[in-house]
């Protein structure tokens, strides 16, 4: 699980604040079970020195022939049970028990008040202490070690965090189960909107059953990709449609430009001009194709006849076609393409593929330099590499080479007649035909053009 994920968080959450309630929880539990058991250790204290003084009091009216210390071990047996007591007069002298020796609350000093004190005795013992008046003045002080209800209430603590550290566990993976079921549809959701493309823009997002916020956000991202979907299918049918529009009178207008420049009576100066015309409407000739061949790919509708192609053959063939255009440069062009590497596909388009990135290396190749062409296979994917000695291309432009109408060079491309839509034609082959494109360059040290397409067998 990863520290910056949701779950990871609302379980960091969750588990603080879980400690935080048990910690509060047994602060609480001990700060009140302890004030209750003395409050209720203190009454039974003043119970024990009420009865006490009934007995004096009683023993003062009907003597019964025992001393008042008899007397009170006989009804009360203070040492067998363990009760700290003690009985003086109104000067301050011992009744009970008959010495200060056998005084269990020696040191404790003694407070004429009624009421609940506590006290510590000479070996560290906190004590309670309940106190009456006796019956013809003094004081009857009764007591009883805090020990006993310190000790039982460290074992009520123990088991409290025994079961604590028995439930926590229970409620953290309560817990993550909870934030991974409540999660799960998000999971969902993401790995379908990470499928979603500019080609696949009439997939939608599952909603959940549930109709909560999830669900809720779902629809709304639904509506917002309907949105796009049709922004996008009116961008290409008017891209599809200028382009189409376009063909007609540029292809009239380079014909008459053509006719035009075979009359051997023009003006120099007017064949020049008219010279220079011509290549611009050629030049845009190609750009209005390459726009037609980008809406087609787009829509889909440029794959009609798919079999099984020989993706070295096609080099082959494509890069003898084009060998004449290299020796124009005094470029030398290298086919190593032996073996048989056969992909499913349109062979038109694949052989666009290679003549685009051809023609590429041809234009950004100094002359003498050389192109090599390299078409090789493994049990997944065949790969097609178009090598040159260029001067390269700079980092920062390598992230963009495959978007429409960027180029890298703009006076140099514009020179050359490129557009800027080549390599964004051979990604959207590429797309189509469920492969890849990839770029490596160094300045000064040329580019290599690597495409990977699902390998088939026959």
């Amino acid at each position: 699980m990863k520290r910056t994920s949701l779950t990871f968080r609302l379980l960091v959450w969750y588990a603080a604040w879980l400690v935080g309630i048990l910690l509060g929880a047994g602060i609480v539990l001990e700060v009140g079970l302890s004030q209750y058991l003395i409050k209720d250790l203190s009454l039974i204290q003043q119970q024990k020195a009420v009865r006490i003084a009934e007995t004096i009091r009683t023993w003062y009216q009907y003597p019964t022939g025992r001393s008042l210390a008899d007397e009170i071990d006989l009804r009360f047996a203070p040492q067998a049970r363990e009760w700290l007591l003690r009985v003086t007069d109104r000067q301050g002298k011992l009744i009970y028990p008959a010495s200060e020796e056998a005084d269990p609350l020696n040191g404790v000093p003694i407070v004429p008040s009624a009421g609940v004190q506590e006290a510590q005795l000479p070996d560290g013992t906190r004590v309670i202490i309940g106190k009456v008046a006796a019956f013809g003045g003094g004081w009857i002080d009764v007591g009883e070690s805090l020990e006993p209800l310190q000790s039982r209430i460290r074992q009520i603590m123990a088991w409290f965090l025994i079961l604590a550290s028995f439930f926590a566990p229970m409620a953290m993976m309560g817990a993550w189960l909870l934030v991974r079921q409540t999660l799960a549809p998000v999971e969902h959701i993401a790995a379908a909107a990470a499928r979603i493309t500019s080609h696949s823009l009439s997939e939608r997002l599952p909603v959940p059953t549930q109709k909560d916020e999830i669900a809720h956000l779902s629809e709304t991202l639904n509506q917002m990709i309907s949105r796009l979907d049709d922004a996008f299918q009116l961008n290409r049918r008017f891209l599809a449609d200028a382009s189409h529009e376009l063909r007609t009178p540029l292809t009239i207008l380079k014909g008459e430009l053509e006719q035009t420049l075979r009359d051997r009576k023009l003006d120099m100066g007017l064949q020049v001009t008219l010279g220079t015309l011509f290549e611009e409407v050629e030049r845009l000739s190609h750009l209005v194709d390459s726009l037609l061949t980008l809406s087609r790919l787009d829509s889909g509708d440029a794959f009609e006849e798919w079999a099984p192609v020989d993706l070295s053959e096609v080099a082959t063939a494509t890069a003898e076609q084009m060998e004449l255009l290299a020796q124009d440069k005094t470029l030398t062009v290298t086919c190593q393409a032996v073996d048989q590497a056969w992909v499913y596909g349109n062979r038109a388009r694949l052989k666009q593929i290679v003549v685009n990135l051809l023609d590429n290396a041809i234009q950004h190749t100094d002359s003498g330099g050389g192109i090599t062409i390299t078409v090789r296979s493994n049990t997944k994917e065949a790969l097609l590499e178009v090598q040159d000695t260029g001067g390269g291309i700079p980092e920062e432009a390598v992230p963009h080479l495959f978007e429409r109408f960027f180029r890298v060079d703009k006076a140099r491309s514009r020179e050359l007649g490129g557009a800027g839509i080549g390599l964004s034609i051979v990604k959207a082959i590429c797309h189509a035909h469920h492969g890849r494109v990839e770029v490596e360059s160094r300045l000064g040290f040329g580019s290599t053009f690597r495409v990977f397409l699902p390998k088939t067998y026959i």
